[in-house]
């Protein structure tokens, strides 16, 4: 039996070859079904993508449905709440919330846009999703008012002003009497008479006033993925694969063969009584807008 350095056999050598090939053909096939797995898997996952406020700011219709008068009615109420109080109060309806659900949708949208004070973390808004079979209403409460403002007392006035609103589908009636609550409520906490403009139980105009076309209307983004479509990224990953192969293939080819001539130069000089040592080497390497204002979560959902 040939005898190689420090007792090691040439059995062994090639039991450790053998393994080699089995490591580099085993990883790049491994690492090759990983990408195409997180390509199909991970990139094609949907993303929320959250609306940007535009120059309105106060009152946000991206479902189109409340009509003008409702949304000047938000929109200067809103200016004068923030003028008399300090707090922001913002009204958003969505057609949709994608893939989140309406709490977390919430609460970051209204953190994304920093509704409120920074300093007092005074903002409040109330968003209303207006799906079919999944309409629902948040009214989302600042971290500093959630003292001045619980769960329980922003659920109460949810089941006032908006639950039975919600479910005929008068969005301005939930709308513009939800708004007015709040903000006569805001009035009351800071000790202040609310402006008589402010009230509820007006004629909203549900189902009579144009709600398309006024001036809060705004555009609601689609929902993205990462990458492409399921049938875009197996069409793309198989039309690649003979690439990917090849240049894997040659790769471990060139490894394997350096491994084989290294070992073998290593067991002949050895088995010729040469006893020497082996060497590494290293190398070196070297309008109106938010004001900051942000949410915690607290708030009541219907």
């Amino acid at each position: 039996m040939q005898i190689c350095k420090a007792g090691v056999t040439m059995d062994k050598l090639k039991s450790f070859l053998i393994k080699v090939l089995a490591f580099v053909g085993g990883s790049f096939v491994a690492g090759w079904l990983g990408v195409f797995i997180f390509s199909l898997v991970v990139l094609n996952m949907p993303v929320t993508v959250y609306p940007k406020p535009t120059e309105n700011f106060y009152v946000e219709d991206y479902s189109g449905c409340l009509n003008e008068e409702t949304e000047r009615y938000i929109y200067e109420g809103a200016e004068q709440l923030e003028k008399d109080t300090g707090v922001q109060m913002v009204v958003v309806t969505v057609p949709n919330t994608h893939q989140d659900e309406l709490e977390n949708y919430s609460v970051h949208l209204a953190n994304e846009w920093g509704i409120g004070n920074a300093k007092e973390d005074n903002g409040i808004l109330l968003l209303i999703r207006t799906d079919k079979d999944k309409e629902s209403v948040r009214l989302e409460i600042g971290k500093g008012m959630e003292g001045d403002i619980p769960d329980g007392k922003a659920g109460r006035i949810l089941d006032d002003y908006a639950v039975a609103a919600k479910k005929a589908h008068q969005w301005n009636a939930l709308a513009g009497d939800t708004f007015s609550a709040v903000v006569a409520e805001v009035y009351k906490i800071k000790g202040m008479e609310c402006p008589k403009a402010i009230r509820t139980g007006q004629d909203w105009q549900d189902g009579k006033a144009e709600t398309k076309g006024t001036f809060a209307d705004a555009n609601f983004p689609e929902e993205k993925k990462l990458g492409l479509t399921a049938s875009e990224n197996i069409s793309r990953s198989f039309s690649n694969a003979n690439k990917y192969f090849l240049w894997g293939t040659l790769v471990a080819a060139v490894i394997l063969i350096f491994i084989i001539m290294a070992v073998v130069h290593e067991g002949i000089r050895n088995y010729d009584g040469r006893r020497r040592g082996y060497r590494s080497s290293g190398g070196s390497s070297g309008g109106h807008h938010g004001g900051g204002g942000s949410f915690g979560g607290g708030g009541a959902s219907r």
